[in-house]
């Protein structure tokens, strides 16, 4: 009778193991910066509008660039890791603005996230930079 449940319960726990895994964020490298590798999510491209599309932007740093971001944000980013975004395109005005943001550290907890609803100014994209490459890649998909 014990083993009866054992082989339930494991049968259960693998299941809600795949179902998590099978929802996790598929990251994919579209660029890498002299400070970072950039990583976007193909499957949480998402129309807004006819002419506006967000997509979950992942920025994982390099060494060189986490002494950087403490030196000019504190010392609170020192275990700094990666930083996750919630981008917004809008592919007719060629423009771009962040509506979230998180930083984590090594261990993959939350040092800081931005103000909610404290979104960034909408920006122009700049040609052949992280942006717009990430620009051509969302806008293209639409």
């Amino acid at each position: 009778m014990k083993r009866r449940y054992w082989i339930v319960f494991a049968a259960f726990g693998f299941i809600v193991f795949f179902a998590l895994v099978s929802h996790a964020a598929e990251w994919k490298l579209f660029a890498t910066s002299e400070g970072a590798s950039h990583y976007y999510d193909p499957q949480r491209i998402k129309h807004v509008s006819k002419d506006t599309m967000q997509v979950w932007k992942k920025m994982v740093f390099k060494e060189k660039s986490i002494q950087d971001v403490v030196k000019m944000l504190g010392p609170e980013f020192k275990e700094l890791s990666y930083e996750i975004m919630l981008c917004e395109y809008n592919c007719d005005e060629k423009n771009h603005r962040i509506l979230s943001s998180k930083f984590y550290n090594k261990k993959r907890s939350v040092i800081h996230t931005s103000p909610k609803g404290s979104f960034s100014p909408w920006g122009f994209i700049i040609p052949d930079s992280v942006d717009g490459t990430l620009f051509n890649i969302v806008c293209g998909s639409r």
